[in-house]
C-alpha cells in the first residue's frame, strides 16, 4: 500500500523540477518564451494537483505497470513475443518494456541505460528517487516524465530479486511516486499525448 506524503498544486510541483522532466510540454515553453517563473505560475495555477506517495516496499510498483514511456516502439523493437505487447500504441506502455526486457533487452530503446541503472541501484543510492507521471484525468492515462530508468531498473530488481529489493528500499533513500493529476495532461504533454491518443483509442479504455 503506497503511503500518501503530501500533495501540491501541479505547477508548484513541476517549476523546481522544470530541467529534470524530460518531454517538451506546454509549461517548459511557456517557461522559456516568458522567461518569468511567477507569470507562469500564476498562468498554471489550480490546472492540477500533484501527490506524493512513498514506495515502501516491491509491491507498491505495481501501480506504474499501467503507465506509459516517452519511448517508442519501432518494428525492430518486437521479438518473437508479440503477445506481450497487450496496447496498440507507438509508446510502450511500462509493463510491455519490462517483459520484453526481461526476455531480451538487446533491441529496446535506452537498454543500456535501464542496465546501468539495474547495476548500479543493486548496490543502493543514496539520493531520492522522485519517479513523476503525468496523468490525465479525462482519460485516465499515465505518461513517466522522468525517473524511467530508475523506475524500469527497480521493477526489474523486483521481479528477479525481490527480497534484495525490500532491502534496498528500507536501507537507502527514499523513492516517491509523484502523480501529477490534471485534466489537461494530454495538453500540457502534448506531444507525447498526442500519439497516445490518436494511435491507441482502443486500449486506452480499459
Amino acid at each position: 500500500m503506497l503511503n500518501e506524503l503530501e500533495s501540491y498544486d501541479l505547477i508548484d510541483f513541476f517549476l523546481p523540477r522544470n530541467n529534470k522532466i524530460y518531454p517538451s510540454n506546454k509549461i517548459k515553453e511557456s517557461l522559456a518564451l516568458i522567461r518569468n517563473d511567477t507569470i507562469v505560475r500564476n498562468m498554471y495555477k489550480g490546472i492540477g494537483v500533484c501527490t506524493v506517495s512513498q514506495i515502501i516496499e516491491p509491491a507498491d510498483l505495481e501501480k506504474i505497470c499501467k503507465y506509459y514511456l516517452v519511448w517508442y516502439k519501432n518494428n525492430n523493437n518486437i521479438s518473437s513475443r508479440k503477445s506481450s505487447y497487450q496496447s496498440i500504441t507507438t509508446n510502450f506502455q511500462f509493463s510491455e518494456y519490462i517483459n520484453e526486457f526481461l526476455y531480451d533487452s538487446t533491441e529496446l530503446p535506452s537498454s543500456n541505460g535501464v542496465l546501468e541503472h539495474i547495476n548500479r541501484l543493486k548496490n543502493g543510492w543514496n539520493y531520492q528517487i522522485e519517479i513523476i507521471v503525468a496523468y490525465d484525468t479525462a482519460i485516465n492515462t499515465g505518461l513517466i516524465v522522468d525517473a524511467t530508468k530508475h523506475s524500469l531498473a527497480l521493477y526489474y530488481i523486483k521481479q528477479t530479486e525481490e527480497e534484495r529489493l525490500q532491502v534496498l528500499l528500507q536501507e537507502n533513500d527514499i523513492v516517491n511516486l509523484c502523480q501529477m493529476n490534471s485534466f489537461h495532461c494530454r495538453n500540457i504533454f502534448h506531444h507525447d499525448f498526442a500519439r497516445l491518443i490518436k494511435e491507441g483509442n482502443s486500449s486506452l479504455k480499459h
